[in-house]
């Protein structure tokens, strides 16, 4: 049977929320003198989060003065955080337009473009930054994680090391160089990047969390369980690393500690289907059929198109002789994947049991043929 896939939990975007202005300083004028007043109180409802009585705020300080940057800077920031493209774009342009040398207005325009799946736009905008401050480091961690995510590995890699020449405390930054070499199998490299991390903030519940997926992949068992303890600790909340947890017990043979781990990742979060397949899995290993059974359907009712799931359904059914009701899971796993071939193989059996020779042939044949397409590497 086909292992289940687990979230990698990975950081894409540095922390912005030190562009947010929060200061300014109290021109003479007294209309720009009551924009001060005005931006203020801004600051003051945002940080209690009534983004609405800021908004207002900030719109009246420009009102009263229109080259009032804090506001204009502050409102783009507003709307980026409300997921309001168009009026966060605006806003970062008119700050752009006040001092065309703002380099914190042009990252906050790349990465809002970066957001949206926009990639040249975004590039542009940090290289535009760049040009103003060739060693300012949000920049260019933002190119690196656009490169990441096009797969341009090498100039990922080139870009966070150059933010981290620049800043080597930039959150995120040794997380996501991590996350490349980590891609490009250097994982002793990702390692190091990913201690780097939390030696700068051990609070940081990624870090922990990459490296004990790091460490399953190396087989250090031992570290993978107190990486995800150790992220567990940090938030508790989360499920990813409960479920990892859970899969690392159950890789060292602890099957009592791997079930209370995807229980407890289950309390965490009962919509995720993830776990109650990784429960299965382990009870259906224990000739638990009822149980296994139980939580696969836990999964299809979260997901039904878990087609994992549907196939070890049917693989149960044939062993109680349920065939009739095998047919039917079985074929729900290929009408999700086709070429599962375990599903295949599985129908066949079960049609063969049946005395259906011809449709028994067919999975047969079908089954046959995905083999010698995956041993071609097709």
């Amino acid at each position: 049977m086909k292992r289940a896939s687990y979230v990698l939990f990975i950081l894409f975007f540095a922390a912005l929320s030190a562009f947010a202005v929060n200061g300014y300083s109290e021109p003479d004028k007294d209309n720009e003198s009551k924009a001060v007043d005005r931006y203020n109180n801004g600051v003051t409802y945002w940080k209690k989060g009534d983004t609405t009585r800021a908004i207002e705020e900030y719109e009246a300080a420009i009102k009263l003065d229109p080259s009032h940057g804090a506001s204009i800077f502050n409102l783009g920031y507003i709307y980026n955080e409300q997921n309001n493209k168009d009026m966060a774009i605006s806003y970062f342009k008119k700050a752009l337009q006040l001092n065309p040398d703002w380099i914190e207005a042009y990252t906050m325009l790349g990465n809002i473009y970066e957001k949206y799946n926009m990639p040249e736009q975004a590039k542009k905008e940090h290289q535009a930054a760049l040009r103003i401050q060739a060693d300012a480091a949000e920049p260019h961690m933002s190119l690196g994680n656009i490169y990441y995510k096009a797969q341009d590995f090498p100039k990922a890699i080139e870009e966070f090391k150059l933010a981290i020449k620049a800043n080597d405390k930039l959150p995120g930054v040794h997380t996501m160089l991590g996350v490349v070499y980590w891609n490009t199998g250097r994982l002793d490299d990702a390692i190091a990047e990913n201690n780097l991390e939390i030696k700068n903030d051990p609070a940081q519940v990624k870090p922990h969390f990459n490296l004990g997926y790091i460490y399953f992949q190396k087989k250090d068992l031992d570290n993978a369980v107190k990486s995800f303890q150790k992220a567990i600790e940090l938030d508790p909340n989360l499920m990813e690393a409960r479920n990892m947890l859970g899969v690392v017990y159950d890789r060292a043979g602890k099957l009592n500690e791997a079930v209370n781990a995807f229980n407890e990742a289950i309390k965490v979060n009962p919509k995720s289907a993830g776990p109650h397949i990784n429960l299965g899995n382990i009870y259906l290993r224990m000739q638990d059929n009822q149980k296994a059974v139980e939580e696969y359907k836990k999964a299809v009712e979260i997901d039904p198109k878990l087609a994992e799931a549907h196939n070890n359904i049917g693989y149960i059914y044939y062993t109680q002789n349920k065939l009739e009701e095998a047919v039917v899971e079985l074929k729900k796993a290929i009408a999700l994947k086709y070429d599962y071939l375990s599903a295949h193989r599985g129908l066949s059996s079960v049609y063969g049991k049946l005395g259906m020779e011809e449709e028994a042939q067919k999975e047969r044949d079908i089954a046959k043929n995905l083999l010698a397409a995956s041993r071609a590497g097709k």
